[in-house]
């Protein structure tokens, strides 16, 4: 698809065309009726089953052949594509009402995504399920790289077919990660993975969630994660240019400075310093991956005159023009050295409903959380106070607290106030109490 975007050569989308439908017949009919790329689960390889993520990655590219061939070719050059592109949008829109029909999706208040399923097929009885509670990573939310897949897969079947119910879901599943991310002085620090519902909570004492919480370790992870924001950015969804702004500053603050050759730092790498002075990042010869640090967010390029440079190609943007409408919803993010993690789960709560309030600090500190009015200009009740550990890895630092969503109806705040010495910060996270913005009834936030 690059190549037959770049070169208007029409070999290369024939060639797609021939590997997309060798991948069509690889298809297998599961006992629901639904289809899917199915094989030894990734986490357990004694049971079998699809994924999101394998959906995701491979039909997506078959929705970029249909917006190519419609959206691009000249009117004389569709015909012999129109069918093809037809069946990779019928194709997506099943997978993607699979994975509802099945239960998986998860919406809340202003956010929205996705959930490991609970079934499985065996390698001697492929004609019918078995709901395991026992397979590792069932009925966890999907980290940020997966959710945003199936966004990238919502948002083309929205410009391909016009359908706003693909759109919105796309809009809730950024807003997910847009709202988890921070900054550090002038800079994105964000997770692979964070908690998207209350069934991510293990205890709150000890505080444990079921996955871990940390910046990837693996370059190409926030490398594709930056790629899906820009696609979201041209599509007018949720990333501003202040976002693309800061998300260039941050990649050119992860090089060294240096071009022969090019080395990085991960994006954390100066919050966490600033934190833990004495913090080195792990040494990627003991766990043998050439994968670890960061690298050149190419995707930024066209954006970005420094970046350009390191991609040796022309910043063809450097007006931040989008090929869509404006945004539709903007955050503000906290600015933060120690508190990176800070929401509420779920943050639409009915009266009298159970909330976890999760936090992860970078260091040792003092905590305290209160509840605030929706402006948070007034704090109502301190709901906890005390000292809060610290841990730059995916499974220290963590504080998760109880609580009882006990106020008259309305739209709060819970705040997160750290004191390290004399540094002070906050992040505040908005809730809403016994409104109608929970989610409907039957979906994934039953299981």
């Amino acid at each position: 698809m690059q190549g037959a975007r770049e070169t208007g050569d029409l070999a290369y989308l024939d060639a797609a065309q021939r590997y997309f439908d060798a991948l069509i017949d690889r298809l297998h009919t599961s006992p629901d009726g639904h289809r899917g790329w199915v094989g030894p689960y990734i986490y357990d390889e004694s049971v079998i089953g699809d994924v999101h993520i394998g959906d995701a990655i491979l039909v997506n590219h078959m929705l970029e052949f249909a917006l190519f061939a419609r959206a691009e070719l000249a009117a004389e050059l569709q015909a012999p594509y129109a069918d093809a592109a037809q069946v990779y949008i019928d194709l997506a829109e099943h997978l993607s009402a699979k994975w509802i029909d099945r239960g998986t999706w998860y919406e809340n208040a202003h956010y929205g995504g996705y959930i490991n399923w609970d079934h499985f097929l065996t390698a001697d009885n492929l004609d019918e399920f078995q709901r395991r509670d026992d397979v590792r990573n069932v009925r966890l939310s999907l980290p940020f790289n997966k959710q945003q897949s199936m966004a990238i897969l919502h948002l083309r079947l929205h410009q391909l077919t016009g359908d706003d119910e693909h759109l919105r879901k796309a809009r809730l599943i950024f807003q997910y990660t847009r709202s988890r991310m921070s900054h550090f002085e002038d800079v994105f620090t964000w997770h692979y993975w964070e908690p998207l519902y209350p069934g991510d909570v293990v205890s709150a004492e000890p505080p444990r969630l079921a996955h871990w919480v940390g910046t990837h370790p693996y370059r190409d992870y926030q490398k594709g994660e930056v790629s899906e924001f820009v696609d979201a950015y041209h599509s007018g969804l949720v990333f501003t240019r202040a976002d693309m702004e800061r998300l260039a500053r941050t990649n050119v603050r992860m090089w060294n400075g240096d071009g022969d050759p090019p080395t990085w730092v991960n994006s954390d790498f100066a919050a966490n310093r600033a934190a833990v002075p004495e913090w080195t990042p792990p040494d990627p010869k003991k766990h043998g991956s050439p994968r670890s640090a960061g690298t050149l967010w190419r995707a930024l390029a066209d954006f970005d005159l420094t970046l350009a440079g390191l991609a040796q190609r022309e910043a063809t943007n450097l007006d931040y023009l989008r090929r869509h409408s404006l945004p539709e919803r903007e955050f503000d993010l906290p600015l933060v050295t120690y508190l990176n993690l800070g929401c509420v789960l779920p943050a639409a709560v009915a009266i009298g409903e159970r909330a976890f309030l999760v936090s992860k600090a970078r260091a040792p500190g003092h905590l305290r959380v209160v509840l605030t009015n929706a402006s948070g200009e007034v704090e109502m009740q301190t709901l906890f106070e005390g000292e809060a550990v610290g841990g730059i890895d995916g499974i220290e630092g963590l504080t998760i607290r109880e609580w009882t969503a006990d106020v008259v109806p309305g739209r709060y705040r819970i705040r997160w106030i750290f004191t390290a010495g004399d540094h002070r910060e906050q992040r505040d996270y908005p809730i809403s109490v016994g409104l109608d913005d929970r989610p409907p009834a039957g979906r994934a936030d039953a299981l």
